[in-house]
């Protein structure tokens, strides 16, 4: 039997090993200087001013909108094509998501419909996201949102490391956010990243994420109910040696994408269309129409390579479909992709040989 090709392989060395151990060793372990510093290095990449550690990139979102008072009654725009915890933050703020169709080729929100959507109501904020470390087109979004005056939100999860137009993903919007789950560009195990510019919404997340505490007056306050969001220094520590390594692992994983673009051009499978400042968190393709993914999925995983969906398409999930009864004729192109999209096994360290043996695979399932 060969030898199981993952879908991902996190990318931990003896930096990160030892840079854990010593905070085991120091016995200092909850959001320290380690995780300021881990902090201080995103904020440094995305150009913001400010950077706030939190358990995770969903908690990130929520305290995002949370920040910018979005509540009951308020409409927020967001991808229907991504992990369904893009939608799910709107909910839990008691808003409601208004689902705006992605474009065909980059899967990214579609500017057009975007303003077509403002034309027609007042939204509380836009929300979309660089799916698979992809931005493309999200100069277009941010001008279609500031042109409306509603601040914009990046869920820019699988995006650190991105840029577009000479900008970083997650310097496009009033917030960003990044994820470091092990499936992300850099990892920490679990834990998230809220990125900005906005004093107030920092001060807000701040306190927010460490139970509602603040300084005030030189004393410690709750001047808010808050949650215990904080990142523990251990992650801290592996972040700080991650971002270390982040233009490496960037590189590595837009060279194999670059080489599976190649290996593809003869498969009748389509890629996404990247932007040049494209991270690849996940290199995803479409399979020929009328073949359905699960097939080709199931194919893969036959010959032990290991493969799966794209990501969610949340209006067709059972809660979303329930609830808001959105039919593919709603959202077209995110119903062809809920059905045409897979993803194939990407990651720093990835041989061209096991390239190779994912693509021949492929071809003989799409064949």
């Amino acid at each position: 039997m060969s030898e199981r090709i993952p879908i991902t392989r996190p990318a931990i060395g003896p930096e990160e090993q030892a840079a854990a151990a010593a905070v085991l060793a120091s016995g200092f372990l909850v959001q320290g200087p380690l995780v300021a510093e881990f902090e201080r290095q995103v904020a440094d990449a995305v150009g913001a001013s400010h950077a706030i550690a939190v358990t995770n990139c969903t908690a990130a979102l929520h305290l995002a909108l949370l920040g910018l008072g979005v509540g009951p009654g308020d409409v927020v725009a967001v991808a229907p094509y991504s992990w369904v915890a893009t939608a799910n933050v709107i909910e839990l703020c008691g808003a409601t998501p208004l689902f705006v169709d992605v474009d065909r080729a980059t899967f990214n929100m579609s500017a057009d419909l975007l303003d077509a959507a403002l034309g027609r109501q007042r939204l509380a904020a836009v929300m979309p996201v660089h799916t698979f470390g992809n931005p493309a087109g999200i100069s277009a979004l941010t001008a279609v949102a500031a042109r409306h005056g509603v601040p914009l939100v990046e869920d820019a999860a699988c995006a650190l490391g991105a840029h577009a137009d000479g900008i970083a993903a997650g310097a496009f919007g009033v917030a960003s956010c990044f994820s470091f789950h092990p499936r992300k560009i850099i990892t920490t195990g679990e834990g998230g990243m809220l990125v900005t510019s906005d004093d107030r919404l920092a001060a807000h997340a701040r306190a927010y994420r460490n139970h509602g505490q603040e300084v005030v007056d030189g004393q410690v306050e709750f001047v808010m109910p808050g949650g215990n969001l904080r990142l523990t220094e251990i992650q801290g520590a592996i972040g700080v040696e991650q971002m270390r390594r982040l233009d490496g692992l960037v590189s590595a994983r837009c060279e194999l994408a670059a080489r599976y673009d190649h290996l593809l051009s003869d498969t009748g499978c389509t890629p996404q269309q990247r932007s040049a400042g494209a991270a690849v968190q996940s290199y995803v393709c479409l399979v020929p129409a009328g073949t359905a993914a699960s097939d080709v999925i199931a194919t893969l995983r036959a010959a032990d390579v290991e493969a799966t969906i794209g990501t969610n398409a949340i209006p067709f999930t059972r809660f979303y479909a329930q609830r808001y009864a959105l039919t593919d004729a709603d959202l077209p192109v995110t119903a062809m992709l809920r059905d045409r999209a897979v993803t194939l096994p990407l990651f720093p360290g990835m041989t061209h040989e096991q390239q190779d043996r994912v693509v021949a695979v492929l071809r003989e399932a799409v064949g």
